[in-house]
Formats: C-alpha cells, structure tokens, sequence
C-alpha cells in the first residue's frame, strides 16, 4: 500500500481545492495510520480526514468491495 499526507502551505494548513469530478480514475480507499492512542468511544468517522496525518491507500480497492460488507 502507498503512503500519502495532505499537502500543507507555508503555514502549515492544507492546502484545498476544488476537483471536477470527471477528474476522478477511480476510488481509492483511505486508511488511517493509526498511532499507540486508541481513538475515543464518540470518535465519528466523519472526522477522520481531520484527524490523521498520514493515510494508507488501498490500491486494490474496487467498486464491488461496497457488496463484500453487506
């Protein structure tokens, strides 16, 4: 798997922008490299771009892996 982080500016903040979405290859799927800290029970994973620094890629992601979970 690679590892990717977000792209800071000189003030250390990162840096966004908007993307067409007919930009987009493919999904990926983001994991969080996760520190000796356990996340707290009220953790939502709607904070996890904020949350971690570093993220891994999961490559072998595809549009079917949705159908594995259910």
């Amino acid at each position: 798997m690679w590892k990717v982080r977000p792209k800071l500016d000189h003030a250390c903040r990162r840096v966004c922008t908007i993307i067409p979405l007919n930009s987009i290859g493919r999904a990926a799927h983001l994991i969080g490299t996760y520190v000796s800290t356990a996340l707290p029970r009220e953790y939502r994973y709607q904070d996890c771009n904020h949350t971690f620094k570093t993220f891994y890629v999961n490559k072998y992601i595809d549009h079917h892996a949705h159908e594995l979970a259910l």
